[in-house]
């Protein structure tokens, strides 16, 4: 059995690409060790499992889970996911029971993180750019671990998520606003992430604009305009309220998870409240609110119709990404922090461990809270966080003189 949950693994990780050159050649010599071995490789192959996967969505997915059900009903979890198709039922005819379970466990696996989670890693080519008057850079040419400037802004990227943080130096802070531009032309969805921890994932065919202002500007709200398709996640900011602008509506939001669609091809857009509450506007027409699972049609020509029908499941296209400190030093923390949010340096006052390692925080925190709120949580009485400029200052209890690290 052994054997057989190691070459299932193989099999697995050679379908997501994620194979590495030993364990390919593992996967040979298994291949090589029994008949069995070598007809699961080949019926497992990537093209063969492509071959079935196009002839899996054209058969009726629950006529088939019914009759799995009652074919397979002793296997906990299979059956959540897995349709019986024909191809499935001659494979597992030669074989064992074990071996057939396991085949089947791992198409589970193979559906559940490739097709059916927010987990799913793509390898669709980025096709989108963001600009403004003076910039512009391609987000699918970017290189990982690099940031890129823009005028007012730094942009970096990991996979299909770019994060956004404002580049505040001496001449950001005298220019202008800037007015930047973000559209998806490919057929593969990405993830913007803002310096105030707001999340958009932006759907092929759609994009955003945002404004940048100067950082010692103090804003009545924060607008984004949106066309297309757009799910977005805003942290509550009760004294800045967060606006959507489409050509069809207003969205104003104070903290939620809402999805807005507005194509200039269709008549009419939608906006969908998955928690929080939201308040949609149309020219000449009086706003509604939508509480959670409530959605709202937007059509020129009649009223806002609000309705809990037709609601498209909220998914993220990646995993959410996460610090974990719990075995770092102060030192390797606070800089780990410092690089994410696009900080110069860190200072620490005379005296504090910055060398022990898990001092910091035992457990994980989210990389989308603001820098603010992260730095609130890993205050305690004697570490004290605070901002100056592009530099973290470390102070220890009772004592605020920092010094260069």
């Amino acid at each position: 059995m052994a054997g057989h949950t190691r070459i299932d693994e193989l099999i697995v990780k050679k379908l997501l690409g994620e194979i590495t050159i030993e364990e390919e050649i593992e996967l040979q010599v298994l291949g090589k060790a029994s008949e069995e071995n070598r007809e699961l490789i080949a019926r497992m192959s990537p093209e063969a499992f492509q071959r079935k996967w196009d002839a899996l969505r054209s058969i009726d997915d629950q006529k088939l889970d019914r009759k799995m059900k009652q074919r397979m009903g002793h296997i906990p979890g299979v059956l959540e996911w897995v349709p019986e198709t024909t191809w499935m039922v001659r494979a597992a005819r030669p074989w064992s029971i074990a071996a057939s379970i396991l085949l089947l466990a791992s198409v589970v696996w193979w559906f559940s993180h490739t097709f059916l989670t927010s987990k799913t890693i793509s390898h669709q080519p980025i096709e989108a750019k963001l600009w403004s008057q003076s910039d512009t850079i391609e987000l699918g040419k970017m290189e990982e671990g690099k940031a890129y400037e823009a005028g007012q802004i730094r942009i970096a990227r990991m996979r299909n998520q770019f994060f956004i943080h404002q580049w505040m130096d001496s001449a950001a802070v005298a220019a202008n606003a800037i007015e930047y531009h973000l559209t998806v032309t490919g057929r593969e969805k990405i993830q913007v992430f803002f310096q105030d921890s707001t999340r958009a994932q932006i759907y092929p065919g759609s994009g955003i604009s945002f404004r940048v202002s100067p950082a010692v500007t103090l804003l009545k709200d924060k607008e984004m305009a949106c066309n297309g398709q757009v799910l977005f996640d805003v942290n509550p900011h009760y004294e800045t309220p967060f606006i959507v602008k489409t050509p069809k509506q207003v969205v104003t939001v104070l903290g939620t998870l809402f999805a807005v669609r507005d194509y200039s091809k269709e008549d009419t857009g939608a906006v969908f409240c998955y928690t929080g509450k939201v308040s949609v506007k149309d020219d000449g027409l009086a706003p509604q609110t939508l509480v959670a699972f409530q959605r709202v049609t937007v059509d020129p020509k009649h009223a806002l119709q609000v309705s809990t029908g037709d609601f498209p499941q909220a998914e993220w296209s990646s995993p959410e990404l996460l610090f974990d400190f719990s075995n770092l030093n102060l030192d390797s923390a606070m800089n780990e922090i410092a690089h994410w949010y696009g900080l110069r340096k860190v200072k620490f006052a005379a005296g504090i461990d910055i060398k022990t390692p898990g001092t910091v925080l035992t457990g994980k925190l989210s990389r989308y809270l603001p820098l603010q709120q992260l730095l609130s949580i890993l205050e305690r009485n004697d570490l004290h966080f605070s901002i100056q400029g592009q530099t973290i200052l470390v102070a220890g209890n009772g004592d605020r003189t920092s010094h260069d690290h």
